[in-house]
């Protein structure tokens, strides 16, 4: 579909409109080997700089062989070279410099925290654990409440333990964190 090959860039999709286009390649779309290529070479151009191009699709890895598991590959690859997310993610509105009065120094949160959805939320949660523990806090706590899918206390663990290491978590993330689990805790259960 053309409308694919018209977006150049991860953060023009939403999650849903990137996990279609996966549905569609591994379909296998066209009536030529050609046409085939087009749409393999797009997609890692899109997924650049991530090595594996399409091998996310046609040679996953094990346990990461159905199309949102793919999707999930990208998403994960993204936020570990911390490159934008589809423009529905968190990672997209933080990196959206049209948010910010100085894109280069404070977080788009800062300026409108978003709603997280709870896939974001947990990411977020799991990213500012890794940051306090990195800076060097003792987060065993906090790991294992949030193994057992303890949100609530993992978070009141991070918000206290932010205060004894200021400046290591992104004050922005902090507060979407906090305004998620101050509004839409319900939905953790």
């Amino acid at each position: 579909m053309t409308v694919f090959l018209a977006k150049s860039s991860v953060v023009e999709f939403t999650r849903q409109e990137f996990l279609d286009f996966i549905c569609f390649i591994a379909s296998v779309p066209g009536k030529t080997q050609a046409e085939n290529n087009k749409y393999k070479f797009h997609f890692s151009e899109l997924v650049k700089p991530d090595p594996r191009g399409c091998d996310i699709i046609f040679w996953p890895e094990p346990g990461t062989d159905s199309p949102e598991k793919m999707l999930e590959e990208v998403e994960r690859f993204r936020r570990e070279n911390n490159l934008p997310g589809f423009k529905d993610s968190v990672d997209a509105r933080r990196h959206d410099g049209n948010n910010l009065p100085d894109a280069a120094t404070v977080s788009a949160y800062v300026t409108v925290p978003p709603r997280l959805t709870k896939s974001e939320m947990i990411h977020l949660l799991e990213v500012q654990i890794a940051k306090l523990h990195k800076a060097g806090a003792d987060m065993s706590v906090e790991q294992r409440c949030f193994r057992v899918g303890n949100w609530v206390s993992a978070f009141e663990f991070v918000f206290v333990t932010e205060r004894q290491f200021p400046g290591v978590l992104d004050a922005g993330d902090v507060e979407a964190l906090n305004k998620y689990f101050r509004q839409g805790a319900k939905e953790l259960y």
